[in-house]
């Protein structure tokens, strides 16, 4: 993980010396997000968020201009996210990380139908790698300031790294290793909305982001178990799981 931000510095800094020798209809800019707020939610009423997780993201964004008075930009980047996610409790318990290498096999333990407690909270903390197109619009300078929007941003997102907490009834764990149980690839839209001001070597960037990842983000390899004793019913989990992301972003344009 220590590579990948040592790699995208790297890329804002190289990208900010390209810039000096490229035409002034494209522009290079490293972008910051923090903090970022994320909750998890699903369609299935039987699931509710729990609270969200405080994450933070770094990235490297180019900008290019699509009008002569360089007030619309397609933009594109890469950047990283960590501790994305959020809590889902679910009311009735079963077995939701069935693939998972968990610390405990009793967790998910395949021959019992019900090894997480009714009420469990599950918490997901994933790290990611996401590559952003959008367009970019601006209003004109006023006093060295302006307005705009950045919309539509259409996301791609890599999981790269996946851990998960477990709490409910005489369960308190933290950190497990859910890769197995998390989709690899997902797909969200979002928008900013803010100001630039010009420093004069620079132009600095501040605006509220929100962003939807609308593809599901669990695989739904597990099921809840309703009833008690030897009557258990399994209902396999098919929930469609998504993420919302309300956040401040940061940036300097070169």
């Amino acid at each position: 993980m220590r590579k990948i931000i040592y790699s995208i510095i790297v890329c804002a800094c190289i990208t900010t010396s390209i810039n000096a020798q490229t035409f002034n209809t494209t522009r290079f800019g490293i972008m910051v997000k923090a903090p970022t707020f994320t909750i998890m939610r699903s369609n299935d009423s039987d699931i509710s968020a729990s609270g969200t997780n405080l994450g933070w993201g770094l990235g490297v964004q180019a900008e290019v201009a699509l009008s002569q008075v360089r007030s619309i930009y397609a933009t594109v980047g890469v950047g990283f996210l960590g501790n994305q996610g959020g809590g889902q409790q679910h009311t009735t318990g079963g077995n939701y990380w069935p693939e998972a290498r968990l610390s405990d096999p009793l967790y998910n333990q395949a021959n019992n139908p019900k090894p997480l407690p009714d009420g469990v909270v599950l918490r997901y903390h994933l790290s990611v790698l996401e590559f952003p197109i959008g367009l970019k619009f601006y209003t004109s300078d006023r006093q060295k300031r302006r307005y705009f929007a950045e919309l539509p941003i259409f996301t791609t997102n890599l999981v790269i790294r996946s851990r998960g907490d477990i709490k409910g009834t005489g369960i308190d764990v933290k950190g497990e290793f859910i890769k197995e149980e998390i989709r690899l690839i997902n797909f969200g839209l979002g928008t900013t909305l803010g100001f630039a001001y010009d420093l004069g070597f620079s132009e600095f960037n501040m605006g509220l982001h929100l962003a939807y990842n609308f593809s599901d983000m669990i695989r739904n390899h597990g099921f809840r178990s309703v009833g008690s004793g030897p009557d258990f019913i399994r209902i396999d989990n098919n929930a469609k799981n998504s993420m919302t992301t309300i956040g401040i972003k940061l940036g300097l344009m070169f």
